[in-house]
Order: C-alpha cells, then structure tokens, then sequence
C-alpha cells in the first residue's frame, strides 16, 4: 500500500500497541510466546515501534505520580494500582477517539467489479475515466493528497485528469503507476502485471521488494512486472490498438499462436476452448472475432484452418 494508506492507518496502530502495552504491564500470565509476538509486531513496521515507544512513556510518567509520594513511604497497592489504572485509561482512550474520529473521517472506498465476458465504463468526481474489462475488481477512493485505486484482478484502462496537487496512484500486484498526464492501461494477473502507456508520462514504482525500482513510461512503452523484476519494451501502435479492441467487444489477432487466441476467449467466456497438440498449439491467427464469438471462431477454426471441433460439457476441444 502507498504511503497515503499508511497515514490513515496510523490510529489503528496506536490502539494496537496501547492494547500490547496493556498485557505485558498489567497480565500476570504474560508468557514467552506473548513477549515473542511482541517483538515480532515491533519489527514489523518503524511505526508498530514508534508507538509503542510514546504509549510505554505515557506509562512511565504515571509510575512518577507513584514515586512522588512522602519519603519513607511504600506506595501501597491502591495507589499503585490506580496510578496504573489512570495511565491504562489514558491511553485506551485516547487510542479508542483518535481510532473512532480516524474511522468517522475516513476516505469512503468504492468498488467495481464486472463478470466474466462483462465491460463497465465509470466517471470519477474529478473527471478521469475508467473502463473495466472482463472479470475485472477495483477498489478506488479520494484521500485529501491523492487519489488511489487498487486493481485486485483483470484488466482496466485509465484516461486521467491530471492534478499535480492530487496525483492519481494505481495500486497493482507488485508496484505502483503515478499519473503524469497520462492515458494508459493495466492489466493484473497471478504473479504478474502488464502496463502499457498511449499517451502522456507515468512513473512505475516496484513495492516489497529488498531494492525499489523506479522506471518512467512514455507513449508506446510496455512494462511487465513480476515479484522478481521489471522489464520494459516498444510496442507499435497498432498492437497498442488491439490490445484495446476490447473497449469495443472485439479480439484482433494478428499472427498470433492458437493457444494465445484461446486463452484470450477464455477470459471473456464460460465456454472454453481446449488446444490439443503442441503443433496445433502453434498455428497462427489472423483476424478480428467478437469477445463472445467463440462458436464462430471454432467454426473457423474447422472451415480454414481444417482442425476438429469436439464438445465436451463446456468446452470446445480443438485438435488435428
């Protein structure tokens, strides 16, 4: 998540290390699995350790309040206790308003999301575009520096109002687009996510990973990104083209190898198509078939390329 979703999350680390705090001071039975799990949240993140640190000295000025008492004297357990309980109630409460004011004041999230073979245009509130293909889920929202959107899965293309004042992040698998002007599109699958920018400028950023990779995108550039490496290539302008026939139900092909051309059906249909054979698998295709065409396309396939057609159940085998 960028560093806009981590600010948000700042409360609710708070009331979590006021709660950890809590069970070491204060639980009798506070064992080594409790102390390890401890440690473990601590080196999770610099902010875990950060505000743990100010809520433990929170805690040790109420210790003071105990030791201010006339010399000679032993805190009895009462007053101990209600120092202690003075601090717990302290910081329970601060954590608990500042989590209920953080949640009240939250961004709202939107989601969409399209079925398989569905096609879903939205207009956001500052006038950028999103269009969602097949099988698609996205989560997007408005913080009060940026705008964000998470693609969970599937494939989307952005036309984007630029605001350097409010930049437009994409959160996606395994790294970040920042508009600069830009129209592009993405496209997330397991493991893997594809960029391809039309127009304008955009910055690739990889996340989780031991080296941040930064890369910039201008019009024609691809980028692949996987969680071990970022690579970057020219595309045409007509393959830029067909990769975006979709925003008009269309599959263009051209030259492609027939297992392509089935996977590519496959992500619009229920009806899938099966390629039987390495040498089948490797035929070419050209031309240009509805996204819900996949009878007419086997038809084709039988008719041109003189393959066998098979059913079985919902599937469309072809083979030699």
């Amino acid at each position: 998540m960028s560093a806009y979703g981590n600010s948000i999350d700042a409360e609710t680390i708070r009331a979590e290390a006021a709660i950890r705090l809590i069970g070491r001071r204060d639980c009798e039975e506070w064992s080594e699995k409790d102390q390890a799990e401890l440690e473990t949240w601590l080196a999770e993140t610099p902010a875990n350790r950060i505000a743990y640190i100010r809520l433990e000295a929170a805690w040790r000025r109420a210790d003071r309040l105990v030791a201010m008492q006339p010399p000679n004297t032993e805190p009895s357990k009462s007053v101990r206790a209600w120092a202690i309980r003075i601090a717990i109630g302290a910081v329970v409460m601060a954590a608990a308003l500042s989590g209920v004011f953080a949640y009240i004041t939250r961004p709202q999230i939107e989601f969409y999301a399209t079925a398989l073979g569905g096609h879903e245009t939205i207009t956001l509130s500052d006038g950028s575009h999103i269009e969602l293909n097949t099988d698609t889920a996205l989560r997007t929202t408005l913080y009060r520096n940026a705008r964000l959107v998470w693609i969970d899965k599937g494939e989307a293309y952005f036309r984007i109002r630029h605001n350097a004042a409010h930049p437009f992040i994409v959160n996606a698998g395994s790294g970040q687009v920042t508009d600069l002007g830009t129209e592009f599109f993405v496209r997330r699958e397991a493991g893997r996510v594809e960029i391809s920018l039309l127009e304008g400028r955009a910055r690739f950023d990889s996340v989780g990973r031991s080296r941040s990779q930064s890369t910039d995108l201008v019009p024609g550039d691809e980028l692949v990104a996987t969680e071990n490496s970022v690579s970057k290539l020219r595309a045409k302008t007509d393959e830029l083209a067909h990769s975006l026939s979709w925003r008009n139900g269309l599959l263009v092909f051209d030259n492609l190898p027939l297992s392509d051309v089935a996977a590519s059906f496959n992500r619009y249909n229920r009806e899938k198509l099966v390629v039987a054979g390495a040498d089948v698998a490797r035929m070419t295709v050209v031309g240009t078939f509805r996204t819900d065409g996949v009878a007419r396309f086997a038809h084709v396939a039988h008719d041109i390329l003189g393959l066998q057609i098979t059913r079985e159940g919902n599937e469309i085998i072809i083979s030699r």
